[in-house]
């Protein structure tokens, strides 16, 4: 999964975002809007549950 988190960020696609927090394992990613144009709100989420 790591690897396609990084291609997606090195494409431009998601921005990882610093957020602190006492789990140094969790990354947070800001998804940007070409992913945000292509798909809507559901099929995002339905990708974020997968995800996990």
């Amino acid at each position: 999964m790591d690897n396609y988190i990084n291609t997606a960020v090195s494409l431009g696609f998601l921005k990882e975002i610093e957020i602190r927090s006492h789990d140094t394992q969790t990354k947070t990613f800001e998804v940007r809007r070409v992913l945000k144009s292509k798909f809507n709100n559901e099929k995002l989420e339905e990708i974020r549950t997968k995800m996990q």
